[in-house]
């Protein structure tokens, strides 16, 4: 399977990327971002990676989740509480913090 990538500037140029992969290494969808390395600057899709449909048939919406490994929120809310500063806080407002920190959706 072989992928071209075409990119437009905003003066027009063309320039292509084209990828081959064996197929038992071809995937539904490929993911990327990319990266200016004269200026260390990073381009992505408002946030999320780019996805490029690999197979006419792919479905490129992202897997919905349904529910989050409670380790994985776990570890999530401390570090937005350590990136926070460590606020002192009761009990009641760091189960709001937490809740909203690993809502789905």
């Amino acid at each position: 399977m072989c992928v071209c990538v075409c990119v437009r500037s905003q003066r027009g140029d063309k320039q292509e990327l084209f990828i081959e992969l064996p197929p038992e290494e071809a995937s539904d969808l490929m993911n990327f971002v990319l990266k200016e390395d004269t200026t260390n600057t990073w381009y992505d899709n408002n946030n999320a990676n780019f996805r490029v449909p690999l197979r006419r048939d792919a479905d490129t919406a992202p897997p919905k989740v349904e529910v989050l490994p409670k380790k994985l929120c776990d570890q999530w809310a401390h570090v937005r509480w350590e990136w926070q500063g460590r606020p002192q806080r009761g009990d009641d407002q760091a189960g709001e913090d937490y809740d909203l920190g690993v809502k789905v959706g």
